[in-house]
């Protein structure tokens, strides 16, 4: 893998890890008043929001948590959009 492929990956690992981290943190209704989780709704909320109202905001509520459509097409979008900038930057194979 070239050096290119790899930053990337490592780049978009930590934006995909932030937002595994704030959809967990929404299903669970972690306390935003935590410095570690405000950090994480800070960090990733900009990466969330060309993705907000996509769907409609109908999520599923369970006590504090609620499920984010929004976070989750994020993550798909953000993970394929890695997936195939690295392939892009990967040197080619010889057979």
């Amino acid at each position: 893998m070239s050096l290119i492929a790899r930053l990337i990956w490592l780049l978009s690992s930590i934006v995909i890890g932030a937002l595994l981290l704030r959809f967990f943190f929404l299903l669970f209704g972690a306390n935003p008043l935590n410095g570690f989780v405000e950090f994480i709704y800070d960090f990733s909320g900009p990466f969330v929001q060309p993705f907000v109202g996509i769907f409609s905001e109908r999520d599923v509520v369970a006590g504090d948590g609620y499920f984010s459509l929004a976070t989750l097409v994020a993550l798909i979008v953000y993970t394929l959009l890695a997936s195939v900038l690295t392939r892009l930057f990967a040197p080619a194979r010889r057979v």
